[in-house]
């Protein structure tokens, strides 16, 4: 994945704001890369085009695989279950029940989405991602909301995961970064 002088500018009312300017970075095949920076420095913009939801830029774009992408919001059937969330992606039960294991969520696959805590559905906002076999996984500040066992469990297994695809990571928190993280983008 590589973006090329790329530069975003959005359009106010009264002026013009440069997002991201001439900015050109390669993204490995493997391994967490950490996309860190104050607040409006343009690293959600910056996901966004890597994603390919922003167009509306100046540069190149060049991607090599399929994305996924982890927002803030979670975005689940909240009267549904837990499996029956996840079966709409992916139907191999043996595959499902490997990252229900990985993300220590077994125990819950049959409980409705709507009465887990923020930290289990954010783990499964995490499993329904990585049932659709990206080979990038984007997460715009993952570990925001949630506690510190819930923060521990999900890097963890990007970690392990990350031998076999590329996850990249917006965060605020330095600490994930220096323990996690295998690349940075400032």
């Amino acid at each position: 994945m590589k973006l090329t002088q790329v530069t975003k500018i959005y359009h106010n009312k009264h002026s013009d704001v440069i997002a991201l300017d001439n900015v050109s970075i390669e993204i490995a095949h493997t391994g967490i890369t950490a996309i860190i920076g104050p607040s409006g420095c343009g690293k959600t913009t910056l996901l966004y085009i890597l994603r390919g939801h922003d167009k509306n830029f100046t540069g190149h774009r060049d991607v090599d695989g399929h994305i996924e992408m982890i927002e803030q919001d979670i975005q689940l059937f909240e009267a549904m279950s837990v499996i029956d969330n996840l079966r709409m992606v992916n139907s191999n039960f043996d595959e499902i029940n490997k990252y229900l294991s990985l993300f220590q969520m077994s125990e819950h696959q049959n409980k409705k989405v709507k009465k887990l805590s923020l930290g289990q559905k954010k783990r499964v906002q995490f499993i329904r991602a990585l049932l659709n076999h990206p080979d990038y996984l984007l997460c715009d500040e993952i570990t925001a909301a949630l506690d510190y066992e819930n923060i521990q469990i999900v890097m963890n297994v990007l970690k392990k995961i990350s031998q076999q695809i590329s996850v990249i990571i917006v965060t605020h928190d330095i600490s994930l970064v220096e323990r996690f993280a295998d690349h940075t983008i400032k």
